[in-house]
């Protein structure tokens, strides 16, 4: 009685831990394939030339020389941290912030180069590349060992930072920064599918992966959590990436024949020559020989395949019949009686409302409308929507002004450009002049006007500059003081009489105003100050550390660091130089 009591308990026993074994298995691994972005906000060290060797060196963030300016090329992958590749001919060394070497048990270390990245930080941030008898592998940034040196390459992945393509025996596989295997090293090409969301970014990007076969290239695909999703068996595959969906939609082909899969499992077979998305309405115009038809998001035909031609235009679909007569269809596949040569759009986030598109005797005309009621608008030659229930819109004579959604007229029509200014809910105005700029909030309500305007973003506010006078928009569309713009600062810029200087936060005088133009005072506590043509330094106290003297061919303001200013040469890259 006992043992048949005793058995179950240990059969139930060693489910329990059998279990307990697999979901500390499966955690361990959700915890390695993850991993983080460092964000970086203050950088410490900086790249510095020599204008006479032209060689680099490395200064801090207070214009201090931490390396010499002696190699050919110095790299930064992290400016918050002393970890600074030097390069001279074909060898390098890495040194810390008391030019001492570091981590030479490694061999040779190298960056790793983002692609596809926009920003000054151009480099893989967290770990770096060595080098042993030929093979690679992978250490972190502070010097531990990620993978041993076993690749015959690793390289960064079109935009996916934080993740690297690597070669063994002339196969790829995908590891990320932790050294952990995300695609098993086993094919001939893999690439990112490209899948951008505002939120996540690349985060969500598969991967296409390829083999070589007698007849050429076969292509597979792995999601981002590494499932193999499709085998390598198609000769074209392409993620649909203006689906925004966690769920890849694939564009994949067999034997030239082209078919949509939402991962695995088929929405439109494949038969047909071609298929195109029409992303503002979720459907596919697909082509089967020299006809087209078309197909809902959920793979069912709505307008057969038998056409010369269809257009998707605006909110419908314009087919084109064999005798040359065309007609017009909603995207459920309904006939309208909308006329040919008119067009539906609609207006984001505004159901009801679209713009309307007519075409007469070579006559364009535009308007806006609300289904089931008159015009609410005049026409005007051209409209476009623009943000914040806000459109652009042009009549006679084609100069431009805003509009809103009921027709009522904003602004003048007066501008030759009218454009958000990116990252902010500000308008930016050109006025036909193409010299004086007018600045609108989100509800165009003009808020300053500027000529011959610089204009930088700095995040927190918009600086609007001329060689008279600055102007400082927060991202509420107010504008503010300098004071407020930099409320860490203990200086400030100011004009009087035409000449520029610096008060205190009272406004009492604290550097003469004797400049043709200053900077304001960056994070570092340091600012410009123009003369005659030339810039000097002047630091936060209001003591002069460089007299005028510095000739600099810059449209932008210089930025900057003891005595040291930036240049930018291109693809994200920058040095410091005396």
């Amino acid at each position: 009685m006992k043992k048949k009591i005793i058995i179950p308990i240990i059969l139930f026993l060693l489910i329990i831990i059998g279990l307990l074994i697999y979901f500390f298995i499966k955690n361990k691994e959700k915890e390695n394939r993850d991993y983080q972005i460092e964000q970086i906000t203050d950088y410490k060290y900086f790249v510095s030339k020599s204008q006479d060797s032209q060689k680099f060196g490395v200064i801090d963030s207070s214009g201090n020389v931490v390396i010499d300016e002696q190699y050919d090329d110095v790299q930064i992958p992290n400016p918050s941290k002393a970890v600074f590749i030097c390069i001279s001919g074909d060898s390098s060394k890495v040194f810390n912030s008391e030019s001492q070497e570091i981590y030479t048990e490694f061999g040779k270390i190298s960056t790793l180069r983002l692609k596809n990245t926009s920003s000054d930080l151009i480099y893989e941030k967290s770990v770096l590349k060595y080098e042993q008898n030929g093979k690679f592998g992978l250490m972190d940034i502070d010097g531990k060992k990620l993978t041993e040196p076993n690749y015959d390459n690793i390289d960064t992945l079109q935009y996916k930072e934080g993740e690297l393509i690597v070669k063994q025996n002339d196969k790829y596989g995908i590891i990320n920064q932790k050294g952990y295997s995300l695609v098993d090293v086993q094919y001939d090409e893999i690439t990112a599918d490209g899948f951008y969301d505002k939120e996540t970014q690349y985060r969500y990007d598969g991967y296409i992966v390829a083999n070589k076969t007698d007849m050429g290239y076969r292509y597979g695909y792995v999601s981002w959590e590494g499932n193999i999703i499709l085998d390598v068996l198609y000769n074209d595959l392409n993620r649909i990436t203006n689906i925004n969906d966690k769920e890849p939609y694939l564009l994949v082909a067999e034997n030239g024949r082209y078919g949509v899969m939402k991962k695995s499992t088929p929405i439109i077979s494949t038969e047909y020559q071609s298929i195109s998305y029409d992303a503002s309405n979720n459907i596919f115009v697909v082509q089967k020989g020299q006809k087209y038809g078309v197909i809902d998001f959920s793979g069912k035909q709505i307008i057969e395949c038998k056409y010369p031609q269809i257009d998707v235009k605006g909110r419908n679909i314009y087919v084109t019949k064999d005798d040359n007569m065309v007609e017009v269809y909603d995207t459920k596949g309904n006939l309208t009686n909308i006329s040919s040569d008119t067009i539906y759009v609609d207006i984001p986030n505004k159901d009801g409302y679209f713009i309307r598109i007519q075409t007469i005797d070579q006559n364009t005309t535009y308007q806006i409308c609300k289904e089931r009621e008159d015009k609410v608008s005049e026409e005007y030659q051209y409209i476009e929507y623009l943000e914040n229930d806000l459109f652009v819109a042009s009549k006679s004579g084609g100069n431009l002004g805003i509009i809103d959604l009921n027709g009522e007229v904003k602004t003048e029509f007066k501008y030759s450009s009218i454009q958000i200014i990116p990252n902010t809910d500000l308008i930016q105005l050109i006025n036909i002049d193409n010299v004086t700029v007018d600045f609108a909030d989100k509800t165009a309500k003009i808020i300053t006007q500027m000529a011959n305007v610089t204009i930088t973003n700095s995040g927190n506010f918009i600086k609007l500059s001329n060689s008279n006078e600055n102007k400082y928009i927060n991202l509420d569309g107010k504008e503010i003081s300098n004071i407020e713009a930099y409320p860490n600062n203990s200086l400030f810029a100011v004009i009087k009489d035409g000449k520029w200087g610096y008060t205190d936060k009272n406004g009492s005088i604290k550097v003469e105003p004797i400049y043709d133009k200053v900077t304001e005072f960056n994070k570092y506590g340091y600012a410009g100050v123009l003369k005659d043509g030339k810039w000097g330094i002047i630091k936060q106290d209001g003591t002069i550390l460089v007299q005028p003297s510095y000739e600099i061919d810059s449209q932008s303001e210089p930025y900057f660091i003891g005595e040291y200013y930036q240049v930018k040469y291109g693809l994200g890259q920058m040095y410091y130089m005396k």
